[in-house]
Formats: structure tokens, C-alpha cells, sequence
């Protein structure tokens, strides 16, 4: 029986025709090499893997602006990946709250092997589509507002579970991206299904098949720019300052403090004083100190222009 989710080109030369199995020859001797020299050697492919960003950037612009209509629209985004792709999703989507005060259901992350395999390594769990797909239903079921994009993590591009998943979402209508860094050819093969294909092309690894390495940087980068593109877009920021961050520990009260002094050029007693009064909320308080409002009125005009500073101070009745 063949599987739902079977790849089109036979195991072995698919295989053969991933960069990230490659033997990478800057590094071959590498075992030779002194501590500082291969340092260097790992110094230089990491910055490959920057480069290579570089030339995709115009896709992730189209990822950005395409989390920002799936949240305008009052869906929901998920991570999919499996091993070091998996635990990349969920560590972007699990700063997501504390970061922009977005609920943790807005933007999450599904794994391979589920919570476990974020701590240790689940050996086979990448290899089902199927369970790919179901953990995306489920995902799907577990929250009132529709599940509305998938991201696909997998540096080969091929990984059973992800494959699955994002065929199983693109079947119900969802946005579909699929994050690889092999040849944008072969992963085409593999998932033609898939609306958006991002593939930086950071070559073989310099421990060949180490994915972890520089396709990990590269999708970390890849990452970062999506929900933070994404959260700039949504007016969680007031020019490059976190606007709504939660403050539920002592570093975060006291970055909200800066924040508010910064923002609205006053001393930390005062900045406190307004952070105080708006119960936190470091919108509000801004708002309350620009303004010259009270908790309530700065808290009904940010209401009024979606939550966006710029839009409030520069209101005009």
C-alpha cells in the first residue's frame, strides 16, 4: 500500500540530490585542523548561511504578509517541523506572548514525536505523514478560531511528518509554506502542493548531514523575520520598541518601565506611576502619558485604531 503522503523520486537518489547530505570540501580536513582553525572553518559556513537568507528574502516578505492576513482575519499560524526543525518552531512560537502580548494559541508549534521530542530525540517519529496530518486536525480542533497557515520546517525538504501535515492543510484551504534549505527544484518535487516555497541555499553542511548547523541557523533567521515582520506589521511595536510585552517578571516590569519613559520622556518613578494605573499595560500607559488621559478614556482610543500608538497620539477628535 502506498503511503498518502509518498515522495516522488525514489529514496536513494533523492538523497543523492540534497545539498544537506553532501560532503561539504571547505571542511573535509576539518579533523586535522587546530581549535582555532576550525572555528574559523565553522565562523565562515555560518555566514554562508546568512548570505544564503539574503537571496530569499523576497519570499519571506511574502510569508509576513501572509501571517499578518491570516491574524487580520482571525486565524490562527502553526509551526510543523520534526528534530532540531521542529524545536526551532516551537522556541519562535513560544516567545511570541511574553514578547507581543499575543494569546499562546495565536502562533504555535507541532513536533514529531510531540513534547518529548523537544527535550530528546524521538528516533522514527519524522517518518510518519499520516501522524503529520492528524497532529495538524487536531491542532485545528483544539481552539474556536480556525487554523488558517501552516509553516513546514525541514531542511531536506522531505520529512514524512512535515509533508503530511502541510498536504493536510493545504486539502482544507489553509496557506501552506514549507521552510527547506535545499534546492528549491528537487523541494518543488516533493511538495508541488505547497503555496510558498522558501529555500536559502546555504550548501552542504560543514559536518555533512549536520543539519543542525547552518540550515538551523538559517531557518532560525528565516523564523525571526517572519513573526517579527509579521508583529511590526500588527503595530506591536512603536517604532523598534516592544509596545506589548507582557511584564510578568522583573526584567520585563522593568523594560516596561524604560519603555514608558523612553517613549513618553519621563523619569522611571513617573514612568512607574502610569504603568501602575493602566495595570500594566504598557499601550495604555504610553497612551495616558502622551496624551494626558486616564486609564480608561487612553484604553477606549487605542480601541478605536486597532491597538496602534502612532494612530492614538496623533488622534484627533
Amino acid at each position: 500500500m502506498s503511503h498518502p503522503t509518498e515522495l516522488r523520486m525514489d529514496h536513494r537518489d533523492l538523497l543523492s540530490a540534497l545539498t544537506t547530505e553532501a560532503v561539504n570540501e571547505r571542511t573535509a580536513n576539518i579533523d586535522l585542523a587546530s581549535t582555532s582553525d576550525l572555528v574559523q572553518m565553522l565562523h565562515t559556513e555560518d555566514r554562508r548561511a546568512v548570505e544564503a537568507v539574503e537571496m530569499v528574502l523576497p519570499e519571506v516578505t511574502q510569508a509576513v504578509d501572509m501571517l499578518v492576513d491570516t491574524i487580520t482575519g482571525g486565524r490562527r499560524m502553526v509551526y510543523v517541523g520534526a528534530g532540531t526543525s521542529g524545536r526551532l518552531g516551537i522556541l519562535d512560537a513560544s516567545e511570541m506572548p511574553p514578547t507581543y502580548g499575543v494569546d499562546p494559541s495565536l502562533i504555535g508549534g507541532l513536533i514529531a514525536g510531540g513534547r518529548d521530542a523537544v527535550f530528546q530525540s524521538v528516533e522514527g517519529a519524522e517518518d510518519s505523514g499520516s501522524d503529520g496530518a492528524a497532529a495538524v486536525m487536531a491542532y485545528q480542533e483544539g481552539d474556536p478560531r480556525p487554523l488558517g497557515m501552516v509553516v513546514g520546517l525541514s531542511a531536506s525538504g522531505r520529512t514524512p511528518f512535515v509533508i503530511g501535515a502541510l498536504r493536510a492543510a493545504s486539502e482544507r484551504g489553509m496557506r501552506t509554506v514549507l521552510v527547506s534549505t535545499n534546492a528549491i527544484e528537487t523541494v518543488k518535487t516533493i511538495a508541488p502542493f505547497v503555496d510558498l516555497l522558501i529555500c536559502p541555499p546555504v550548501g552542504p553542511e560543514p559536518i555533512a548531514g549536520s543539519t543542525r548547523m547552518k540550515s538551523g541557523t538559517a531557518q532560525k533567521l528565516i523564523l525571526n523575520m517572519i513573526t517579527t515582520g509579521a508583529m511590526i506589521r500588527l503595530g506591536k511595536t512603536f517604532g523598534n520598541v516592544m509596545v506589548d510585552l507582557r511584564a510578568t517578571n522583573h526584567k520585563l516590569r522593568m523594560r516596561a518601565i524604560r519603555t514608558v519613559g523612553k517613549v513618553c520622556g519621563i523619569d522611571d518613578t513617573r514612568a512607574e506611576q502610569l504603568l501602575d494605573g493602566s495595570s500594566w499595560n504598557v499601550k495604555v500607559a504610553i497612551v495616558m502619558g502622551v496624551r494626558g488621559l486616564e486609564a480608561d478614556a487612553a484604553t477606549a482610543l487605542l480601541a478605536s485604531v486597532d491597538g496602534r500608538i502612532r494612530k492614538a497620539i496623533e488622534h484627533t477628535s
